[in-house]
């Protein structure tokens, strides 16, 4: 079940991933519009999977509470990023710091503590994931809304954003591990999670309707797709597929989260974002630099490190060694 996760995570989420940055390339700020779409049909595909799911509750609604808020607060705190007037360099490296921040959470509120071999591994990812993305990027300016309510704040921007990310990165740690205890305590049930956590979540995008329709009005303005007795707009169609992809990415997250560790969950998930950065740069026909060669090694190698990939496969040549003997 965990490999057939992984592959949900790994193909679903980068596919979805890759998608998203087609629209946002075509418009301006598409995101508040994918989340709120994907926050819509998630619950509906889990009614439709098993309409009883709303009467079956296993685990309480204070329980659910705090992961609804968890969960929606790191969504749009990352849609609304690219308005903190942080350098990029720094956005990346805080985007990239979900893995340490879970050893840390872990250690402090479970006082379980990890290898030296794990915390090197996961300092290996992370560090290349930052100099991936940065070798990637083409720093290109992000158009900045003049006027917000962050504005009203005795401090700039900039102090905002950092608090905002370092929020956002520990919020996302504790999210995993929050989910992993109700797994443990109230048993495993992804699919009622994922129903209730979506389906709560609805009411908090009412302060973000302008933007949500905004966006909408945008995607009916984009041109028409003919297809086999009708037309439609190719931002709605690109919405539909991201729609599913991320359905497939959502599911396959949760179920993970039932069966390894939050940290493990996270090292997968820090692995699709450099999947999904490898895609973008075959897509988008970017070249590979000695940087992203770098970074590629730094992941693999640390990735390999985390599983123990290299003593599995010394126990292996060792066990064949000794069958030929016998």
């Amino acid at each position: 079940m965990a490999s057939l996760c992984v592959s949900g995570v790994l193909g679903g989420c980068s596919l979805s991933m890759l998608l998203i940055e087609s629209i946002s390339r075509t418009n301006e700020n598409p995101m508040h519009l994918v989340t709120f779409t994907a926050f819509l049909l998630v619950p509906l595909w889990c009614f439709l999977k098993d309409p009883g799911i709303p009467w079956k509750r296993t685990v309480p609604m204070s329980e659910y509470g705090i992961i609804i808020i968890c969960f929606f607060v790191t969504n749009v705190m990352n849609n609304q990023s690219v308005n903190y007037d942080l350098p990029f360099p720094l956005f990346i490296i805080f985007r990239s710091g979900t893995l340490m921040a879970s050893v840390l959470l872990t250690a402090i509120l479970q006082r379980r503590v990890y290898s030296w071999s794990k915390i090197l591994s996961v300092c290996s990812v992370t560090f290349g994931l930052v100099i991936f993305t940065l070798a990637s990027s083409n720093h290109h300016s992000i158009k900045r809304v003049e006027y917000l309510w962050i504005d009203h704040l005795p401090w700039p921007r900039f102090v905002t954003g950092i608090i905002a990310q370092t929020t956002c990165v520990f919020i996302s740690a504790y999210l995993g591990i929050r989910q992993e205890a109700i797994f443990g305590r109230y048993g495993k049930c992804p699919d009622e999670m994922m129903f209730f956590v979506h389906i709560y979540s609805l009411p908090f995008f009412v302060p973000v309707l302008p933007e949500i329709i905004s966006a909408a009005n945008s995607f009916n303005q984009s041109e028409d797709l003919d297809l086999l007795f009708f037309s439609v707009p190719n931002l709605w169609l690109k919405l539909s597929l991201v729609s599913i992809l991320q359905i497939v990415c959502i599911r396959s997250v949760y179920q993970l989260t039932s069966v390894v560790s939050s940290l493990s969950v996270n090292m997968i998930l820090a692995l699709r974002k450099f999947l999904n950065l490898l895609l973008s740069v075959y897509v988008f026909n970017n070249e590979l630099s000695i940087h992203h060669w770098l970074a590629t090694g730094m992941i693999i190698g640390g990735t390999c490190a985390f599983y123990n990939t290299f003593g599995q496969m010394l126990q292996l040549c060792n066990s064949a060694k000794a069958k030929k003997r016998d």
